[in-house]
């Protein structure tokens, strides 16, 4: 199934919180022991991340996938839901889902994760968690330059060091492992569309956090937002972002609050681990806790 219990003991409400592109949910575990022993605290990861069943496709399938299990540990509302990165999108298609079934989401969060207007704005400028720098901590803007082409490296290598034959050679024999590389991946990519085309359970060749990066990243391209009445409380890394609140306010017709991590976190991912992790648990705690009946 989807649903792991990270943190299941506890007296309060649970906090389920959704996969990024890559499917696992190992970064949600320092939130989980930041929010203490009385928060349960349930992961929602990628359908056949570890086999068994076919990836889902759309944010649609997924969420409808996650409302099931979420309610077989939590039959009714009010419901608490999180999204990292990706997961932001599909925890809104689970509170939109939720909303039609008459069960409402009273706290709704974004973790690091755009909205689909603040995708569609910006894309040419950010990486693939939508931040302004890299997973190298690197701006974006720099470490898009274009990579040198093979005539440039043969003209470099040219004039480096050795006897012509031996830089023609080492010359060759780079643009033959590059040539090696490239047709392996397109080779891989074609093997997962075709196990995506049967519905078939990936085998362990193709179960990599690259290969599910590219199904979120179709499904993603691919939903279209319903509006969600409710708020959201929009958790992102001071300066990784070009506007605080991701785009949400565009598509939760609530009220969204931006939570901004202070100090500088060199990728989106590190938000969610130490030392930055006890803001944000300290935030996310007092939300959870506001909600409590007194």
């Amino acid at each position: 199934g989807a649903l792991v219990p990270i943190q299941p003991r506890g007296t309060k409400r649970p906090l389920f919180c959704v996969h990024g592109g890559a499917g696992t949910i190992l970064l949600f575990q320092p939130l989980a022991r930041r929010l203490g022993p009385d928060q349960p605290l349930y992961g929602l990861q990628a359908v056949g991340l570890y086999g068994g069943e076919a990836p889902q496709r759309s944010v649609r399938a997924m969420a409808e996938r996650y409302v099931r299990e979420m309610r077989s540990v939590q039959p009714g509302g009010p419901y608490r839901v999180a999204g990292y990165c990706f997961g932001a999108l599909v925890a809104y298609e689970m509170a939109c889902q939720l909303k039609a079934a008459d069960e409402w989401t009273e706290l709704l969060i974004s973790f690091n994760g755009p909205s689909p207007s603040y995708i569609a704005r910006y894309r040419p400028l950010f990486d693939r968690e939508g931040a302004l720098r890299d997973e190298h901590g690197e701006t974006v803007e720099r470490a898009r330059r274009r990579k040198p082409s093979l005539g440039s490296d043969l003209r470099h290598q040219l004039v480096g060091d050795g006897t012509v034959a031996e830089r023609l050679s080492r010359t060759g024999a780079e643009a033959y492992r590059r040539a090696r590389r490239e047709a392996a991946s397109r080779a891989q990519r074609a093997r997962l569309e075709l196990y995506l085309s049967l519905g078939r359970p990936l085998p362990d060749s193709l179960r990599e956090n690259s290969n599910f990066q590219r199904i979120a990243k179709r499904a993603q391209d691919a939903y279209r937002p319903r509006p969600f009445p409710g708020g959201m409380l929009v958790v992102s890394g001071q300066g990784l972002y070009h506007s605080d609140d991701l785009g949400w306010s565009e598509h939760a017709l609530g009220f969204v609050e931006a939570f901004l991590v202070p100090g500088r976190q060199p990728v989106p991912r590190r938000t969610m681990a130490e030392p930055w992790i006890g803001a944000v648990a300290e935030r996310i705690g007092a939300a959870l806790d506001a909600l409590e009946p007194s």
